[in-house]
């Protein structure tokens, strides 16, 4: 009996050994990818903010800024179809935020006094970043995650937002993940493993971004190969562990009433990533909102139907900020 005891003991520690330091056993190499300057357009801009570089694009010109935030796994593309439009009312700016599209992104130990990869941080970048564009405050427009922080600063930095475009809002209510699946991404060894496990995932991202749409089928050739396009920068998969990982989280919903904004939310009937009752309870919440429901649309409709989107936006920006005045 004692003998079997030892050996159960034995077994036992060789498994946690095994559990605990057979991660750490796994190499993980960094991803040596290309430059964002190799990778970026003719039109693409870079402007150094809070001690990262930003990957920017920039159309039109005047005295009013539109500030375009995309959603998480996406980038300055997203807003390729309907930023030239826009463009008439004033500058428009699309950048890339921190681990996603062509943007810096620092590893540990490297980074600038604070986490750029935190959501918490996201509202002071952006106002950071409007300010380094030599503009006073901007009218939002964010899909999906961007919107959530478009609502972020709305609440921290009301002086430097005049309105906002919510499309598709992911509005977040703190950590939604379980505290068990919370603590286990914390744990040393998949903090280790982080970067491999997200690029296990890249063979699922044609399905995932097909999911955004209504009707894959009407799918531009463009759209996955642009999406594609920043997986071969260097340090991708870090970068998007470290926003997966990232402890901070927003808790919007409780504030959402405290906004002083107009603001318009529009959302498309099948998006099956947020559904549509969300931004429904969004608006619920607050007068100064006014929804639009957008039919046979998924969760990037400024993707799918950037007319469509534009036929909404620009009625209601000349009905909210008489000021602006298409340009010729």
């Amino acid at each position: 009996m004692k003998r079997f005891a030892r050996g159960l003991a034995l077994a036992l520690c060789i498994l946690l050994t095994l559990v605990v330091c057979g991660p750490f056993l796994v190499p993980v190499h960094p991803y040596q990818g290309a430059s964002p300057y190799d990778l970026a357009d003719k039109d693409s801009k870079f402007i150094y903010v809070r001690g990262i570089w930003l990957h920017y694009k920039e159309y039109g010109q005047g005295k009013q800024l539109f500030l375009l935030l995309h959603g998480f796994g996406s980038s300055t593309f997203t807003w390729d179809r309907i930023a030239p439009d826009l463009a008439r009312l004033g500058t428009v700016v699309s950048y890339d935020r921190p681990g996603f599209g062509l943007s810096q992104r620092p590893l540990k130990g490297s980074w600038p006094g604070y986490d750029p990869y935190d959501a918490t941080e996201q509202a002071e970048l952006a106002v950071d970043l409007i300010h380094a564009l030599g503009f006073q405050n901007a009218i939002l427009v964010g899909n999906s995650a961007g919107g959530g922080i478009a609502l972020d600063m709305a609440l921290r930095y009301p002086q430097d937002v005049q309105a906002m475009v919510l499309i598709s809002p992911a509005v977040s209510s703190g950590s939604s993940s379980p505290s068990f699946a919370r603590w286990l991404i914390h744990t040393p060894q998949v903090q280790h493993l982080g970067p491999l496990l997200v690029r296990a995932l890249v063979p699922r991202m044609q399905s995932l971004i097909t999911t955004a749409w209504h009707d894959p089928a009407a799918m531009p050739p463009d759209v996955i190969p642009a999406y594609e396009k920043p997986l071969k920068a260097t340090n991708w998969d870090a970068g998007l562990w470290y926003i997966t990982a990232a402890p901070g989280t927003l808790d919007l919903w409780p504030r959402v009433g405290s906004v002083q904004q107009p603001t318009l939310v529009i959302h498309g009937d099948d998006d099956r990533i947020i559904p549509q009752a969300e931004s429904r309870r969004l608006v619920s919440l607050n007068p100064r909102f006014t929804l639009v429901p957008l039919p046979n649309l998924g969760h990037v409709p400024q993707e799918e139907a950037p007319q469509t989107v534009l036929g909404v936006v620009l009625p209601w920006l000349a009905k909210t900020v008489p000021s602006l005045q298409p340009s010729t």
